[in-house]
């Protein structure tokens, strides 16, 4: 058996280490492999430095995971995570686990928040094709008209901000469930989305919300997403409605109300987040905040 150890470890992700449990591959990707274990919980084993509390960080990855079959047999248990096959064995260390950092304890007025969710949006889609969300919360955020005989998300983004704005919870969850698995891949840009909203809403509660509003529509949610969308995204939504997500996804956030990182650097940040998942998930953010 060969042994690799962990360079960083979410806390999630070493809470699942430590329960005895079978498991199987169900992803892999330049970026890492995505491990589903019997009791649907997700690990990803990230080759990439950023912090996630489902991501088990090894660097530089090891060379025998290169090639990871599709539902390949994965052993977990006593924080370890074994591949029988290939007789690799990643062994994480407790002083290697990372918890989600704390929230700033200033913040920006309403006005100043508003103009930096759209200097951002700007400057996400000068970097990058625009994702679908992306192009409709550009729009949302000019104002912009629609037509209502096109199918446009923009509609559905201007009845979720009605909701919110108005504290109308069960139009809230109702329009949020209507993003839900809409889009390929293992997370749908719509399960981004819902990701981006619950991870506002519950790190920064910009409406007031009290925690009985703010359980009923988490639960909601996540009893939702388990029989409706991926694995992965379940799990994502789930850990967002405890105001956790991957680290570039909470600066990003945090950066909408303190104004740092500068909107140029966020907008690389959420970029780099998958292939258009960190733009959708700002999508939902700002639906949240504006």
């Amino acid at each position: 058996m060969r042994d690799f150890f962990a360079t960083g470890c979410g806390q999630k992700a070493y809470h699942d280490s430590t329960i005895a449990q079978s498991g199987e591959v169900i992803g892999n990707t330049s970026r890492g492999i995505f491990i589903r274990t019997e009791f649907n919980r997700i690990v990803f084993l990230s080759s990439e430095r950023f912090l996630n509390p489902l991501n088990v960080s090894l660097q530089p990855f090891p060379p025998p995971l290169h090639d990871v079959a599709l539902n390949e047999e994965v052993i977990i248990g006593e924080a370890c995570i074994v591949f029988p096959i290939r007789q690799v064995r990643i062994q994480i260390p407790i002083d290697h686990v990372h918890a989600v950092v704390a929230k700033p304890s200033i913040h920006l007025d309403f006005t100043d928040q508003k103009q930096i969710l759209g200097v951002i949006t700007a400057a996400m889609l000068e970097k990058k094709d625009p994702s679908r969300y992306a192009s409709a919360l550009h729009d949302y955020l000019r104002d912009c008209p629609f037509s209502i005989d096109e199918p446009n998300p923009l509609i559905r983004f201007r009845s979720l901000s009605f909701a919110t704005q108005n504290n109308q919870h069960d139009l809230v969850q109702a329009a949020l469930k209507g993003f839900i698995g809409e889009g390929p891949g293992l997370t749908p840009s719509g399960d981004d989305l819902i990701c981006g909203y619950l991870l506002a809403v519950n790190r920064w509660n910009p409406r007031s919300w009290t925690t009985e509003i703010l359980q009923a529509l988490n639960s909601s949610m996540i009893s939702f997403s388990a029989v409706k969308t991926t694995t992965l995204s379940a799990n994502l939504i789930e850990i967002a409605a405890e105001g956790e997500a991957d680290e570039r996804l909470i600066l990003a956030l945090d950066s909408v109300f303190t104004g740092d990182p500068s909107p140029e650097k966020t907008a690389e940040m959420l970029i780099s987040y998958g292939s258009s998942s960190g733009m959708d998930a700002f999508a939902g953010m700002a639906l949240a905040v504006n």
